[in-house]
């Protein structure tokens, strides 16, 4: 049970700077009003792992990280759930003419370049069956990662019949790179957040890249990586002892 202490440190004067700093990203982006219009239930979800993700990260409640934690898992599995079920890249199941003229082309490219180490049966079986999707899926990733996605409207990549939005302002892209260089100089500090992002990229590239509202999973970790970018720059990380 939370005692009269913890209400006492928790509203600190840093962890209260970081909780209003986590409240303000969360409301002031376009992602997540866009979200919730088109599909309130997972806004909900999202947002409920975005806060659990936060306290992890920053508030850091030992007697009830535990379940917080819990909670984080089961929101991540029920919207992952959803957004696969209802999104799932179809290109896994079937190839359209160009992919199809593509993988022709490839094939001679393998049978010629690599001789024996591709025309055995294994290396086949494996090009027939397997090298299309993984290259899918591969796909996907790289469009979930890329930073143009998020911080500005008119995607390098746009793609036909897709609106695409602009996620988060611009002026948040600084501290969004300040926060992932400080996640990734200092994985083992903020393993909470390491562990997220592996799932949700991993889950991600299961997700088709034509759906309009993009990698619904990476939401709740590029908060967390901004505020981590405007708590280095201001010296608000929680980990700090406390003035």
């Amino acid at each position: 049970m939370i005692n009269e202490y913890y209400f006492t440190t928790f509203f600190k004067k840093k962890k209260f700077k970081l909780c209003m700093l986590f409240i303000i990203i969360n409301i002031l982006n376009f992602w997540i009003w866009e979200i919730f219009k088109a599909y309130f239930l997972i806004g909900v979800f999202l947002s409920l792992i975005s806060i659990s993700l936060f306290i992890l990260t920053f508030i850091q409640l030992k007697s009830i990280n535990k379940v917080i934690l819990t909670l984080c898992i089961i929101f991540f599995c029920l919207t992952s759930i959803i957004t696969v079920k209802n999104n799932f890249d179809p290109s896994f199941k079937s190839q359209n003419p160009t992919e199809v003229k593509m993988l022709n082309r490839w094939h001679g490219y393998f049978a010629d370049g690599l001789g024996f180490l591709f025309t055995n049966k294994l290396s086949q079986n494996f090009y027939a069956h397997l090298f299309s999707p993984l290259s899918n899926y591969l796909r996907n990733i790289s469009y979930s990662i890329d930073t143009n996605l998020y911080f500005f409207s008119s995607h390098p990549r746009e793609k036909s019949g897709i609106d695409e939005f602009e996620k988060y302002s611009p002026l948040m892209l600084p501290f969004f790179i300040i926060g992932l260089l400080i996640h990734i100089l200092a994985l083992g500090n903020y393993k909470y957040l390491t562990f997220y992002l592996i799932g949700s990229i991993l889950i991600t590239g299961l997700i088709s890249p034509y759906y309009k509202l993009g990698p619904l999973l990476l939401f709740p970790y590029i908060n967390q990586v901004i505020i981590l970018g405007v708590a280095g720059l201001f010296r608000l990380d929680s980990n700090r002892n406390e003035n």
